[in-house]
């Protein structure tokens, strides 16, 4: 049910009033009933965890129970309930008169319970107040106040409803009521009667009652009326239960239903969050959207223009007066609302479209008189979006709308990751990143501003009007792109009076538009910049429609965790702190002024009040969890003004190198950038940062997560220290700790990451690695004070980047470095005017690497980044050796470092074995394991996780050893292929590579869809359209692997020449070693060959063989071409995907690819090829990509009708397949 609406229009149809030309209440709410057919969510825990209940003081909300049972207004109205829900009894759905009537005399008792809620919940025991003024009114004698696009809704209202902003009025009769606009309305709640009256049918079925039917209406009313909003919430009491309905686009999810009473705490924790501390986008305001203060500069200018485009309208003007003005962030540009809404939709599940004018610099528009419309609706994730379809017309047309820019919409976002849609399944999923069909919202920005059709002045003007919009038709059917919903709303007369005849008018609204052949080409706003064309000067490719996802395999399964990786009581660990060169004398001058000093002195009163004595434990546990935060929270607080006395403590002899401090998390505000997590510690030590005002007038801090050089991890008693007293048990504080190591590890070029633990009054440092964690011996806060002075002024004062475990061959650049420069403008070239990731460019950093005696510089931010603790680590960078030639020919390397095994051999090595070369395998430039820096001319030892933990270094054993490649070719994921064929061309490319190395005994053992990749350059030719790559699992089975190490030598002294000196230079070490054997299994489980799997789930354990590899193969085929077709939301060059071919693949991906665990694949196995993808919409497929499932499909069956039950394909039989789609395909193009 759609029922538009339009503001500026002087004939209007209002959805709710029949008086006005629209439907009855009544059948308005039937066509709501069948439009929630099986879109209603019960029982769904995260409802109330978006309302973040879970946020409110424990403490508060039991003082706020003891009160109310003590009040005497509560205990009087929670009697009167109690009277009419005896009264009401409980005997089925259909609201009788009576009910009604109690239903009327429930608003009084409840008003009187929410008002006393709201009352004693003035302030918690933290001194946190009200954020927001907000109130609960019952509508059953109040006026609710229209506007001008909202005057009709004035009768239809909610029981309650909870008002942003209300103005008191007195009646005639001396009684107090409120007149609240619409737009001022933040919730609502819906009452009935009895329990039976409730939400859910007592049957299981796609039953919608009347309690849903009502407050869906409110609801479809509220999300039109507050502008820009994504969804509306609202609380339904029914009886004595209750529960909170959050209505989007997709339908209705409900909270698990609660008992008024026994429940009491939850109805309080609701009142309190929605009265006091819920923000509007909590409420559902879109949050890329701010209302302006009346007085800002550009409100008042866009009211001004409102005004003169009102032509002296009295009304209008006076509601433009009041009416707040809005801005829009949208693909980093800044735009305005002028005046009220030109459309908006009434729709509850529909496209719910608003329509605007903006103006991106209203000063300009108000002399001008030119500005633009900002067109928002929502669409479904399967079809393709508008701006796509309006990207792919060729050419402009007199007729036919001026399209400027448009997008799907993304939440904010401060890190490098490409942030997530604003969809309703990330907004039900605070985790984000949901995938599927869903709702997703779109927005355009068009330059051509119209007026209805039936408003022309002269009958010249409607026919010329028509006939221009005609022409625009065919000008876009010429271009098989067919409109589809030609309507009155979608012709448009030009608000240009002196427009010429050809543009009297246009034709808007493409969002049904069907393209025939096939070549739609969906561009992103927020790309990973295009690459620049090798073969030309400083011409680019095309940009794609992916942020930072090359060379992005999928996850390997296995779940690295820390047991047996604890290493305690090492006294090591302070020593590689250095706390011994903290000199004596500060140290006891120091402790002398800390004994003497007040604020050290009453935090550690307070500190040891709260620490909890061992017996206290069980208060502290995970069903006390508030309890638990909160005295975390004070023990930080306190924990910082030690830590921050310690660090202001100076001597006139000691000098500080480093200006850190201290901060805790819980009091400031911590920043991150994209390709950042969102992980928070008790307390961070911060390398840079800076004041920034808040709205509470206190200082807060802006902190990059680059700029936390370590963290404190807090927990109250002694017992939830770190040691177990259980063997090879990882302890909560460790867990904890682990998580923000992970995180902190994942920044540039981080090697370790230092934490220190704080547990009753008790201590110890601890430092995470690729091999695991040791700590500190354990210390007393007050007995061994000393100790803590000398840690904390290292931290603050002494420790350089690297002793943090910043990589001692990195550096970063300053910002006015020349190199840092122009890698800023090549990364800033690459962005194609992305002004977001232009803004971060311009703030990132460049790093120079020291790398077999070359200097690499990073461009731009990193394409890869791991977020593993004790896994690979791998990070990929765009680097460049000489940044000035590469800015001049677009020509750049690829840096990869990753952690490797030592007992394995190292992905270069293997690259050095392979003889020659070949067009479907990854350019291998140089690579070798990371050395630390020296200056001596003996052999510097190697960057290993051993190493780093012994300082004499050169250690010898099993270890995990940092290790760097530079690669030649750049490129793109296997599933953004633009056509079948390029496909196709990819796989027998990085097929006919695999047996280039198997031919040499090399066998690749990690076939996967991250490591076959398509070649970043169109023009490539067919053996190189793909490549293969990722190396490091793979298995040389000749017996003697040849290691080439590169040594750095630094220059020396010529001893028969004073002061004379060599030319720096390399000293490469051969050496032959037998690979290591044995029943290692390699491999990313989704790919791996059916035999292997079935090893992972209890059978015995094949070797790895080639034809293993090659089944692998296959199911990267599935993945691609399912992924493609599926997921990635444009269409192939020259070849159009429908609706029923998109929905089959995701089934048949989901069938194949949506498991790790070894049994459910082997399932899916089991069918050569999923069942799905020949089930009656077999012909959907194109003809040669059928022929390729039956062809893959017999070759399967009959490797498989073989005595070992498994399929041996091997390179030829794969290739004779692959060579037939191809000619196939190329007969067909």
């Amino acid at each position: 049910m759609s029922s538009p609406r339009k503001v500026s229009s002087s004939a209007q149809s209002y959805a709710g009033d029949p008086r006005k030309g629209g439907y009855s209440t009544e059948s308005v709410r039937t066509i709501i009933k069948e439009e929630l057919e099986g879109k209603l969510e019960f029982d769904r825990p995260n409802v109330l965890h978006r309302l973040g209940i879970q946020d409110v003081d424990d403490e508060l909300v039991n003082r706020i129970g003891h009160d109310l049972e003590n009040d005497e207004s509560f205990v009087e109205s929670k009697m009167m309930l109690n009277k009419l829900f005896n009264l009401s009894g409980n005997d089925g759905e259909n609201a009788t008169g009576e009910k009604k009537n109690l239903e009327d005399k429930m608003m009084e008792p409840l008003s009187q319970i929410f008002d006393r809620v709201v009352q004693l919940a003035v302030a918690d025991d933290n001194g946190r107040g009200r954020r927001y003024e907000r109130k609960w009114l019952a509508n059953a004698d109040q006026p609710l106040q229209g506007e001008g696009d909202t005057f009709s809704f004035s009768e239809i209202k909610p029981d309650f409803t909870l008002c942003d902003e209300f103005r008191e009025i007195i009646s005639g009769k001396g009684k107090k009521r409120y007149e609240v606009l619409w737009r001022h309305r933040a919730a609502f709640i819906e009452l009935k009667a009895t329990s039976a009256q409730g939400p859910k049918p007592v049957k299981q079925g796609n039953t919608v009652k009347a309690i849903v039917s009502q407050a869906a209406d409110y609801a479809r009313l509220h999300l039109t009326c507050r502008p820009f909003q994504l969804f509306s919430i609202g609380l339904l009491i029914f009886g004595k239960q209750f529960c909170v309905a959050i209505f989007d686009k997709d339908g209705v999810q409900f909270s698990p239903i609660h008992d008024l009473w026994d429940n009491l705490d939850v109805l309080i924790r609701i009142i309190r969050r929605m009265t006091h501390e819920m923000s509007p986008v909590d409420f559902g305001q879109d949050p890329n959207v701010n209302i302006l203060p009346n007085n800002h500069p550009n409100s008042v200018t866009c009211r001004n223009i409102a005004t003169a485009l009102a032509k002296g309208n009295t009304d209008l003007i006076n509601e433009i007066t009041n009416y707040p003005t809005y801005s829009i962030n949208f693909c980093n540009i800044k735009y305005y609302t002028i005046g009220l809404p030109v459309w908006t939709s009434l729709s509850l599940l529909g496209r719910g479209t608003s329509i605007w004018r903006v103006s991106a610099s209203p000063t300009e528009s108000f002399a001008t008189g030119i500005f633009l419309i900002l067109k928002t609706a929502w669409r479904q994730s399967k079809r393709p979006s508008e701006s796509a379809i309006m990207q792919r017309i060729k050419g402009s047309h007199d007729g036919l709308v001026q399209y400027s820019q448009g997008s799907d919409v993304f939440f904010p976002s401060f890190s490098l990751i490409a942030p997530p849609k604003i969809t309703t399944a990330n907004l039900r999923n605070q985790n984000r990143h949901v995938e599927g069909d869903t709702t997703i919202l779109h927005r355009l920005i068009f330059k051509t501003v119209g007026r209805p059709i039936w408003e022309f002045d002269s009958y010249l003007e409607f026919f010329l009007a028509i006939k221009a919009a005609l022409n625009a038709h065919k000008f876009l059917a010429d271009q098989n792109i067919l409109h589809r919903d030609i309507s009155a709303g979608n012709v448009l007369l030009s608000s240009n009076p002196n427009a010429p005849d050809s543009q009297k008018g246009f034709l808007t609204d493409l969002e049904f538009a069907r393209i025939d052949d096939g070549t739609l080409e969906t561009k992103n706003i927020i790309p990973v910049p295009s690459l620049f064309n090798p073969n030309r000067v400083r011409e680019m490719t095309v940009p794609t429609t992916r942020t930072h996802t090359t060379w992005t395999p999928p996850p390997r399964g296995a779940v690295l965790t820390l047991h047996g990786k604890l290493q305690f009581d090492r006294t090591n660990v302070l020593s590689r702190l250095c706390i011994q060169d903290v000199d004596d004398v500060v140290v006891r001058q120091c402790q002398n002024r800390l004994n003497m000093d007040e604020i050290f002195l009453k935090s550690k009163s307070k500190l040891d009040r709260l620490h909890m004595p061992e017996e206290k434990l069980e208060e502290d546990s995970d069903s006390n969890e508030a309890n638990k935060k909160e005295r975390e929270r004070q023990l930080t607080e306190q924990l910082e003004n030690v830590f921050n006395r310690i660090c202001q403590f100076t001597t006139e002899t000691k000098t500080r190198q480093y200006n850190r401090r201290w901060v805790s998390t819980a009091a400031k505000k911590l920043r991150g950038e994209k390709n950042t997590p969102t992980n928070k510690s008790s307390l961070i030590l911060c390398e840079e940062y800076k004041d920034i005002p808040s709205k509470k007038r206190r200082k807060e801090l802006e902190i990059l997560w680059r700029h936390r050089m370590s963290f404190v991890k807090l927990k109250p008693t002694a017992a939830q220290g770190p040691k177990s007293t259980e063997e090879d048990t990882v302890t909560e504080i460790v867990a904890e700790a682990a998580e923000y190591a992970r995180a902190h590890l994942s920044l540039p070029f981080q090697l370790f990451s230092i934490g220190l633990f704080i547990f009753g009054k008790q201590f110890c440092v601890a430092i995470f690695d690729k091999d695991g964690v040791q700590f500190s011996s354990i210390h007393d806060l007050w007995d061994n004070l000393d100790v803590l002075i000398r840690i904390i002024r290292r931290m603050t004062h002494e420790m350089s980047p690297v002793d943090f475990g910043q990589d001692p061959n990195v550096n970063i650049l300053p910002n006015n470095h020349p190199n840092s420069v122009t890698c800023r403008n090549i990364a800033t070239a690459l962005a194609k005017g992305n002004t977001d990731l232009i803004n971060e460019i311009t703030n990132y950093p460049t790093y120079s690497i020291n790398f077999c005696n070359i200097k690499y510089y990073t461009i731009g931010l990193p394409v890869w980044t791991s977020l593993s603790l004790l896994g690979r680590g791998t990070s990929i960078w765009r680097v460049s050796a000489s940044p000035t030639e590469s800015f001049a020919t677009g020509i750049f390397l690829i840096l990869k470092t990753a952690w490797r095994q030592s007992k394995r051999p190292s992905e270069s090595a293997i690259m050095q074995r392979i003889k020659g070369s070949h067009d479907g395998l990854v350019q291998y430039s140089q690579g070798s394991d990371v050395f630390f820096p020296s200056s001596s001319h003996i052999s510097p030892p190697k960057v290993t996780t051993a190493n780093l933990r012994n300082q004499n270094r050169h250690v010898e054993g099993d270890t995990t050893i940092l290790h760097r490649l530079i690669f030649k070719t750049v490129g793109r994921p296997i599933w953004e292929f633009d056509s079948y064929l390029e496909f196709f061309l990819a796989i027998k490319a990085a097929l006919n590579a695999h047996k280039f190395l198997a031919d040499q005994n090399i066998l690749h053992r990690d076939i996967s869809a991250g490591n076959v990749l398509l070649s970043s350059n169109p023009n490539a030719p067919d053996s190189q359209k793909g490549f293969l790559t990722d190396l490091e699992f793979a298995r040389i089975d000749d017996g003697t692997l040849e290691t080439k190490s590169i040594i750095p030598v630094s220059s020396l002294f010529n001893p028969n020449r004073v002061r004379e000196m060599t030319v720096p230079t390399t000293r490469t070490h051969t050496t032959w070693t037998p690979p290591p054997r044995g029943a290692v299994l390699t491999g990313t489980i989704q790919f791996m060959a059916l035999e292997l799997v079935r090893s992972l789930s209890g059978g015995s354990q094949p070797i790895h063989r080639i034809y293993h590899d090659v089944e692998s193969f296959i199911w990267v085929t599935y993945y691609g071409i399912l992924r493609r077709i599926g997921y990635v939301g444009r269409n192939l060059t020259g070849e159009a995907i429908s609706a029923g071919l998109r929905n089959i693949s995701r089934g048949a991906f989901k069938e194949l690819f949506n498991h790790v665990d070894p049994k459910r694949i082997i399932k899916e196995r089991l069918l050569p090829i999923p069942s799905i993808l020949f089930n009656d919409q077999e012909t959907l497929w194109p003809f040669p990509i059928q022929q390729f499932f039956r062809d893959v499909r017999r070759l399967v069956h009959t490797m498989r009708g073989e005595e070992s039950g498994y399929g041996r394909i091997m390179h030829e039989e794969l290739l004779v397949v692959l060579d037939k789609v191809i000619a196939s395909l190329r007969q067909t193009s």
